[in-house]
């Protein structure tokens, strides 16, 4: 997948940065870090971002570096997308979500599976429905710096 995260350097590839977070952040998007007091790993609601540290809840922090992500995977976008096409054509019951409609359109440039388009070139309306809805749009599943919803318990 062609995106922002494959033109940056290698070194910054494997570190977490609010770089990263900040389009999440509007959002209420939820992390996975250390916790304080027994360095098992937590969620918690991402409450504001530092420059080096994430703050959890007032007053209490953690690095960026140790903290991952949850988001969904682009495929669950792909098979969103495809269902609501589906319902919208009438192959599906249901009434479709005219939101996804109006987006992921051809007029728009999806007029393949999501997961094969370059993300980038999409409109900002969809790329910030993406953020919005929690969709791995920089690739970091796959890089570990984030981890997929359907793998949180």
């Amino acid at each position: 997948m062609n995106n922002k995260l494959s033109q940056m350097p290698n070194h910054y590839k494997r570190v977490l940065c609010s770089g990263f977070l900040a389009p999440y952040f509007p959002y209420s998007v939820k992390i996975e870090h250390p916790t304080l007091m027994n360095g098992k790993r937590k969620i918690s609601e991402l409450y504001s971002i530092k420059e080096f540290h994430i703050e959890i809840q007032h007053r209490m922090y953690v690095e960026i570096s140790q903290c991952k992500l949850i988001l969904k995977p682009i495929s669950d976008l792909s098979l969103l997308v495809i269902e609501e096409f589906e319902k919208y054509d009438g192959k599906r019951n249901g009434k479709a979500n005219e939101e996804i409609i109006n987006l992921f359109c051809e007029e728009n440039g999806v007029d393949e599976i999501i997961e094969n388009i370059d993300l980038k070139s999409l409109p900002y309306e969809c790329i910030e429905f993406m953020f919005r809805n929690h969709y791995d749009f920089f690739g970091l599943i796959e890089k570990g710096l984030a981890i997929s919803i359907h793998d949180v318990e």
